[in-house]
């Protein structure tokens, strides 16, 4: 086992735009292709509008120097406060979307990076778009429009 572990090089750092738009979007489109279970939520699924709204108010809260997260006051230390709020946003499109895939890879992203086994970069939103932000989140909602429109006819 020790061989095969020396052999193989596993990655210690994931850049944001790495963990936060290139693989979960890769993983929905494997899990898409697969045609692999969906969570079985209902309507219960539009409860992941709380952890994305969760992760916004987070970003926005801790970014005011007057508030009690950048005094120090949250459980969350302060260089991984934009990873949280990434993992938030990330689990609860998970459940909005039922992605029984997108869920265990924020979930095990979560606990890897909690162990100390992976480092992950802090998104920022310079290099995160790379200046190309409204361009991007045009493409982006065009491509869940498109989504949408092959869910409904399967």
């Amino acid at each position: 086992m020790d061989n095969i572990s020396k052999r193989m090089r596993r990655p210690r750092h994931l850049s944001a735009r790495l963990w936060l738009i290139t693989l979960p979007s890769a993983l929905l489109s494997f899990e898409k292709r697969q045609r692999l279970p969906r969570l079985p939520l209902g309507r219960w699924r539009f409860l992941g509008a709380l952890p994305v709204l969760g992760a916004i108010a987070c970003v926005v809260y801790s970014r005011d120097e007057t508030t009690p997260l950048r005094r120090g006051k949250c459980p969350v230390p302060p260089e991984d406060r934009g990873v949280f709020a990434g993992l938030m946003a990330l689990s609860g499109v998970a459940l909005i979307l039922r992605s029984s895939v997108l869920a265990l890879y924020s979930l095990g992203l979560g606990l890897a990076h909690r162990k100390g086994v992976l480092e992950i970069e802090e998104p920022q939103p310079e290099t995160l778009l790379d200046g190309k932000g409204p361009r991007i989140l045009n493409e982006a909602i065009a491509r869940f429009a498109e989504y949408r429109r092959e869910e409904a006819k399967h």
